[in-house]
C-alpha cells in the first residue's frame, strides 16, 4: 500500500523536497491512526468501572477503548458502569442470551460516531440515568434489546431509530432529539417517548405508532404514515406532514392534559380527548374529525375542515373557555373561524342553531 502511494506521489507531483516530505508524513499519520482502530471487549475482570483498564481486552492487550475503537460489551462477572466521558467508533451490547447491561452514571456522556446495537431482548440493556448519549455521523440505534431513558436520560440520534424497546417514562428530563437527514423511526410496533424534538433543518419519517407523554417540538419536519401518534403535551413542531396518520390529542393510554397548545399544522385524522386544546396557529384537517370528549379553543386562529372531511363527533359553541363544563366542542371565543368546505356532518343536526359572536365566521354553507 505504502509503495503504491509512493509511486503515485513520485509520478504525479513535482513539489519541493520539503513539501514532499510533509505530504508523505500526513499519509503515514493517516494510516497509523487507521491501523490503531480495533475491537475492544469488556471482560469485567477487576471491577464495574469503565475507567479501569484491567476490565478491557483486545488484540493489543488490556487498555481502555479509544475514539477509533469498536466496543463490544458481553456478559461478565461485573457489568460496566460508565464513570467517565467516552467517545468510541461503534458500540455493541451482546450477552449471547445472558445478562449484559451498560449503566451510565448520570454525570458523564457517551458519544458514538457510528452504529449502536443492543442485540438481545430481555437480557441486553442500556440504562442512561440522567446522562446524554449522542450518536453522530448518521449512526443507527438498533437491536432487539432495551434503552431506558426514564431517569432524565437524553438521546441525540442522527441515523435510524430501530431498537425494539425504548423506555422514556414520565420524567420531564427524558428526551429524544432527532438531528439526521431523512432518518426513520420504526421498531415495527410502538415507541413511547416523553419529549420528542425534531431539530431545525432535519427530517424524520415515522413508520410506527408513537405515544408522547410530553411535548412534540422542534424546527424540523416530521412525516407520518399509516400510523397513530398520541400526544399529551404541547405540539410546537414547525412542520408535520400527516400522510394517512391519526393524530390524538390526549388519550385513554397517555391521559389528558388540563391545557394543551397546538400550533399551525395540517392533520389527516384529528381526535381530541383534552378539555382545553388552545390553538396558537391555523390548523387544517383533510379527512376526519372526532371530538367525542375534547374541546378545541380557536382564539384568533382558524380551523379549516377541507373537502370530504367527515366530522364524526364534535360541535361548535361560542362560550368562553371558563364556561365549558362538557366536552366535544370547537369553541369560538375570539376572531377565529371554523371553515367547512364540502364536509360531511354526522349527525346532520350538528349545524342547526349555531351562532357566532365577536366577528367570527362559521363557513358551513357547503357542508352536508
Amino acid at each position: 500500500m505504502y509503495q503504491l502511494l509512493f509511486k503515485k506521489m513520485k509520478s504525479k507531483t513535482k513539489t519541493s523536497g520539503i513539501n514532499y516530505i510533509v505530504i508523505m508524513a500526513l499519509i503515514f499519520a493517516f494510516f497509523s491512526t487507521y491501523a490503531k482502530a480495533k475491537t475492544v471487549t469488556w471482560v469485567g475482570a477487576n471491577s464495574s468501572l469503565w475507567s479501569d483498564p484491567l476490565n478491557w481486552t483486545s488484540t493489543a492487550g488490556s487498555g481502555l477503548p479509544g475514539t477509533n475503537d469498536n466496543v463490544l460489551i458481553n456478559n461478565a462477572t461485573h457489568q460496566p458502569v460508565m464513570d467517565m466521558d467516552v467517545s468510541v467508533a461503534s458500540l455493541t451490547i451482546d450477552g449471547k442470551g445472558k445478562i449484559s447491561i451498560l449503566k451510565l452514571d448520570g454525570s458523564h456522556s457517551l458519544v458514538i460516531t457510528g452504529d449502536m446495537k443492543v442485540v438481545n431482548s430481555g437480557t441486553d440493556k442500556v440504562i442512561t440515568s440522567s446522562s446524554v448519549i449522542t450518536i453522530t455521523n448518521g449512526g443507527n440505534l438498533s437491536g432487539a434489546g432495551e434503552m431506558d431513558l426514564s431517569g432524565n436520560g437524553k438521546l441525540y440520534i442522527s441515523g435510524d431509530l430501530r431498537i425494539s424497546d425504548l423506555i422514556a417514562g414520565k420524567s420531564t428530563g427524558s428526551k429524544v432529539i432527532c438531528n439526521g437527514k431523512s432518518q426513520k423511526i420504526d421498531n415495527g410496533r410502538e415507541y413511547h417517548f416523553f419529549d420528542l424534538d425534531i431539530q431545525q433543518g432535519y427530517t424524520c419519517l415515522v413508520h410506527t405508532n408513537l405515544m408522547i407523554d410530553g411535548n412534540l417540538i422542534g424546527g424540523g419536519i416530521l412525516f407520518g404514515g399509516n400510523n397513530r401518534i398520541q400526544l399529551a403535551g404541547d405540539m410546537m413542531l414547525a412542520t408535520y406532514k400527516p400522510g394517512k396518520s391519526t393524530f390524538e390529542l390526549g388519550s385513554m393510554e397517555i391521559g389528558e392534559s388540563a391545557v394543551q397548545q397546538l400550533n399551525a399544522n395540517t392533520f389527516y385524522i384529528l381526535e381530541n380527548y383534552n378539555q382545553k386544546t388552545i390553538l396558537t396557529g391555523r390548523i387544517k384537517i383533510t379527512h376526519q374529525v372526532d371530538f367525542e370528549k375534547g374541546n378545541i379553543c380557536l382564539g384568533s386562529h382558524d380551523v379549516h375542515i377541507s373537502h370530504n372531511t367527515k366530522i364524526t363527533r364534535g360541535e361548535l359553541c361560542n362560550v368562553s373557555i371558563s364556561q365549558t363544563g362538557s366536552k366535544g366542542y370547537f369553541i369560538i371565543n375570539d376572531t377565529g373561524s371554523l371553515k367547512m368546505t364540502d364536509s360531511i356532518l354526522s349527525p346532520k343536526s350538528m349545524n342547526q342553531g349555531i351562532t357566532c359572536n365577536m366577528g367570527c365566521e362559521i363557513g358551513i354553507a357547503d357542508s352536508k
